[in-house]
């Protein structure tokens, strides 16, 4: 569920999974701005996971890969993102910062906190098919600084399942996402979206990293006022 209200070239946004936002967009210059405070946040814990406030244990597949490993945990995070219109799209890039802290559960093991950031680099671009039908693409890079790597890929203590790894700063992921719209009125759309993460250099390569490529898919319809 997604909020927003534009006065001019700025609009407030208020989303369950974003969190929230203040963006401008400027059509003469071709410049667009944003400023997001995830409210949901990330986390890995071993024994259960969240969605939407909603908490799930996990399988006991992933139960027994996280045994004995720390809780990851980023509750708030903070993303600054800017775009030029370039190319028939847009090329841009942010910086995502998540203040991360380990938290270990074995006699010995010392929690810590880390200061991760992700910064990407993207290109995008919206075309009109028809009247009522649309679609929009992106491509993107992003890349991990060494605290983030160090929260979320490095394994400091080797557990029964999972090998001591040294997570580098680098590349993290390329990432895509292809939209199609469909517009049934002035006030009511429709969209498919789908979406994908490779992870790359150690994020790929890490003992968390069960499954490289990361799939998304989701529809969802849009009413304006």
């Amino acid at each position: 569920m997604r909020v927003s209200y534009g006065m001019g070239d700025v609009s407030f946004s208020l989303s369950l999974p974003e969190g929230l936002g203040i963006s401008y967009f400027n059509q003469e210059k071709g410049l667009i701005g944003s400023l997001t405070v995830g409210l949901n946040g990330e986390e890995r814990d071993s024994q259960e996971y969240s969605v939407l406030g909603i908490v799930k244990d996990h399988s006991p597949r992933t139960k027994k890969l996280l045994l004995d490993t720390p809780t990851a945990s980023a509750p708030v995070s903070y993303d600054a993102a800017i775009g030029f219109q370039a190319l028939k799209g847009m090329i841009g890039g942010s910086i995502r910062y998540y203040p991360t802290s380990l938290d270990y559960q074995l006699v010995g093991q010392e929690d810590t906190d880390y200061q991760g950031l992700l910064y990407s680099l993207f290109y995008s671009t919206n075309r009109s098919l028809t009247e009522k039908l649309s679609f929009s693409a992106m491509l993107g890079v992003e890349y991990m600084n060494q605290d983030y790597a160090d929260a979320w890929y490095t394994v400091l203590f080797p557990t029964a399942e999972l090998d001591a790894f040294d997570a580098d700063a680098g590349l993290r992921d390329a990432m895509f996402s292809l939209q199609v719209s469909r517009a049934f009125s002035e006030k009511v759309e429709v969209s498919l979206l789908v979406a994908g993460n490779l992870l790359l250099a150690d994020a790929g390569k890490s003992p968390y990293t069960v499954e490289r490529f990361q799939p998304s898919t989701l529809i969802y319809a849009v009413y304006k006022f």
